[in-house]
């Protein structure tokens, strides 16, 4: 009697360290995909690829949430392709590590023009984290402006980033 007592002891004990478990588990998986409107630069680090909440924070948080910005300028190449040219790099403080230079030529932005409606004048690319990885690309139009961002101008884009907006 006293050994099936025990025996239903020791299952009762493992049933409650598991399902303990189990809720843990779940309540950090919880955690983990609930996000707020107003994000840091550190609570967007994440380990691979681009941030999944990054599109669902404003313009201005997205610009304070950036590490670094860069300027794209296009150029027309042989072929009829435009290519991005890296014309500006602007960090969030020095010491953030960004392996590229101004002059470079920017490849997965080239694109091929449908017609001169549709000429890009240039880009901004963001960067997250310390060492700098992309995040998200917006097209500049006529006039530097950033039609991603209700067509803010390229100039104020950057006085927010640099004010840490």
């Amino acid at each position: 009697m006293l050994s099936k007592f025990r025996e239903g002891l020791v299952f009762g004990a493992g049933f409650a360290i598991a399902f303990i478990g189990i809720a843990a588990t779940s309540l950090w998986l919880i955690r983990l995909m609930d996000s707020s409107d107003s994000q840091s630069r550190a609570e967007l680090n994440s380990e691979f690829g681009p941030d999944p909440t990054w599109h669902s924070l404003s313009p201005d948080d997205q610009i304070s949430a950036s590490s670094a910005i860069a300027v794209l300028r296009y150029s027309e190449s042989e072929g009829g392709s435009m290519t991005a040219t890296i014309s500006k790099l602007y960090r969030a403080s020095p010491d953030i590590e960004l392996n590229l230079s101004e002059g470079e030529v920017y490849p997965s932005l080239r694109y091929y023009p449908k017609d001169s409606f549709s000429m890009r004048s240039g880009a901004v690319v963001f960067f997250i984290d310390n060492p700098a990885r992309y995040q998200h690309a917006l097209y500049l139009y006529e006039d530097d402006r950033v039609s991603g961002y209700g067509n803010m101008p390229l100039s104020v884009l950057i006085e927010k980033f640099q004010a840490g907006t």
